[in-house]
């Protein structure tokens, strides 16, 4: 008989959990695109400009800020956090990370994103940039989405350690 799924407030069932992926919420990705748009916008100035004569300065400009789109995409809108069969994944800017369900200690949101904090012994803490708790919201107690996948991935990971 299969066990009934764990719940937690604000949050779907954890049987509905496995698969599931949180990335960067909706105005920290159209942030990221209008800082692309804008610093690939200077860019074409830019190579304008070295066309029209200020060679050196539009040039400079141009490889300045033709790096702006690639940035804000790398650390804009590629952050994501996914809870596999296979553990907690974090998909960041430079590196991509598994924690194991057993691996799991528990899961404390920052300003930095969710921290996965791992049993002893089992190396380093994970940090997922995708899902962020605001300072704000940490100042006034504020509940948030940071909060509610936090919570999510800790039923997750000791109903899975309740079954082993």
């Amino acid at each position: 008989m299969p066990e009934p799924p764990v719940t937690v407030p604000y949050a779907r069932p954890v049987t509905e959990l496995v698969d599931q992926v949180w990335r960067p919420g909706r105005w920290a990705r159209a942030g990221a695109w209008a800082l692309g748009g804008v610093g690939g916008l200077v860019a074409l100035a830019g190579l304008a400009a070295a066309v029209g004569g200020e060679v050196r300065t539009g040039l400079v400009t141009a490889a300045v800020f033709g790096l702006f789109p690639v940035v804000a995409w790398r650390w804009g809108t590629h952050p994501q956090l996914a809870a596999t069969d296979d553990g907690v994944e974090a998909r960041n800017p430079l590196r991509t990370a598994l924690v194991p369900w057993a691996d799991v200690e528990r899961c404390v949101p920052s300003s930095l994103g969710l921290v996965i904090e791992r049993r002893e012994g089992t190396g380093r803490p994970v940090v997922a940039w995708a899902v962020q708790k605001p300072n704000v919201a940490r100042w006034l107690g504020r509940r948030t989405r940071a909060d509610e996948v936090a919570a999510a991935l800790e039923a997750q990971a000791a109903a899975r350690a309740g079954r082993r």
